[in-house]
């Protein structure tokens, strides 16, 4: 299911992980790749999935807990760590992320 979900999700947002990416230091983003590159079967990370049912417009812990098999504090976990690895503070992330562009 959630290879489904990256592959549709991307279709729609083309750029969303170089612009998601863009958010982060280089040594972070090399990381996130290369976990990514270890696992054929999935084209966005967990946090890369989460800020992307973010983008979409579910911004209900609970919800995207839900959708994705995690517990609520995994998905807490999952976000404070992506905010606090980025380039922006906490309070610029999501409006970063929610200004990532869909296909026209």
């Amino acid at each position: 299911m959630l290879h489904n979900f990256d592959s549709i999700f991307l279709r729609l947002f083309l750029t969303f992980i170089a612009q998601y990416n863009d958010l982060f230091p280089p040594e972070v983003v090399a990381e996130t790749r290369a976990k990514a590159d270890g696992d054929p079967d999935h084209t966005l990370t967990p946090e890369m999935r989460i800020f992307a049912l973010i983008r979409l417009g579910v911004s209900d812990i609970a919800k995207i807990a839900t959708f994705l098999n995690y517990s609520p504090n995994t998905v807490n976990t999952y976000k404070t760590r992506a905010k606090k690895a980025s380039n922006l503070s906490n309070d610029r992330f999501e409006p970063a992320i929610m200004a990532i562009r869909s296909v026209d």
